[in-house]
């Protein structure tokens, strides 16, 4: 299904590119399940050495620094991922990202679709839903 919506993706194309592929597959998870689907932008605690984590600071930071036409820093150090009305969590890049950080090649392409309260290890702290902050920032701008 998601080669069919947006063209064959490698696990290599997945490593640092959350905002990206969610963003791009949000619709077509919505269309197949026939269900609302959240776009979540938030923190992922227990994943490393600090991986992705941030705060509301760091959120009113980037909201200012945009109001001030400064552009947004190169890498946001954020994460998102899908959450659907049962609370299941869909995340296709998080472990293809950190088996590509650890170098560990059986990581790479898992998908993780699980209820919130299942999910071992870390865990996901939804800080945004929607992608209203990111068009605000300036990362997220349509043709």
């Amino acid at each position: 299904m998601i080669h069919k919506a947006i063209g064959p993706v490698g696990a290599e194309e997945l490593v640092a590119q959350c905002l990206s592929i969610h963003h791009r597959l949000q619709p077509v998870i919505e269309d197949w399940l026939g269900v609302p689907v959240v776009y979540t932008i938030g923190r992922v605690d227990g994943s490393g050495d600090g991986l992705f984590k941030f705060d509301e600071a760091f959120v009113v930071d980037l909201l200012k620094k945009a109001s001030l036409k400064t552009p947004p820093p190169r890498s946001l150090g954020v994460h998102a991922w899908l959450t659907l009305p049962s609370m299941e969590l869909l995340d296709l890049s998080l472990a293809t990202s950190i088996a590509f950080a650890q170098k560990m090649p059986e990581g790479m392409g898992r998908v993780m679709a699980k209820y919130a309260n299942d999910v071992t290890d870390i865990a996901y702290k939804p800080m945004l839903l929607g992608d209203d902050w990111l068009r605000r920032i300036g990362v997220l701008i349509e043709f």
